[in-house]
């Protein structure tokens, strides 16, 4: 695990898991982090971990994967407008790609989950 992840122990439940359960992890990759104003695919991709092993207490982990991005907006100290929640009015979409481009610098212009991916 990395220093900057959390680790937390779940709430006890009512019950324990079966002793043949196999252990084991439960990994999500989804969106996390949205504004308000944006969809939820806006949102900076996060590795979710659930680990079950029977006898013992279910712990939960979480971290931002580090996308080329999510670490531009670090170097600029600026974050990206989002742009898949404004797709339906259109004029909006337009108007985060065109502010995004100028105060990011840069040519990819929207940041989305959608192109988060786990590799070795």
């Amino acid at each position: 695990p990395r220093p900057d992840m959390k680790r937390l122990h779940g709430p006890q439940c009512g019950s324990d898991l079966p002793q043949d359960f196999p252990p084991g992890h439960l990994l999500r990759l989804g969106p996390n982090g949205a504004g308000p104003t944006e969809g939820f695919l806006d949102g900076d991709g996060m590795i979710h971990c659930v680990g079950l092993q029977p006898g013992k207490p279910s712990t939960y982990s979480a971290t931002y994967v580090n996308t080329e991005g999510r670490q531009r907006e670090a170097l600029m100290g600026k974050t990206y407008a989002g742009t898949l929640g404004a797709a339906p009015q259109g004029l909006p979409l337009l108007q985060s790609l065109a502010k995004n481009a100028i105060n990011l610098k840069t040519l990819q212009c929207q940041k989305d989950t959608c192109n988060t991916g786990i590799g070795e």
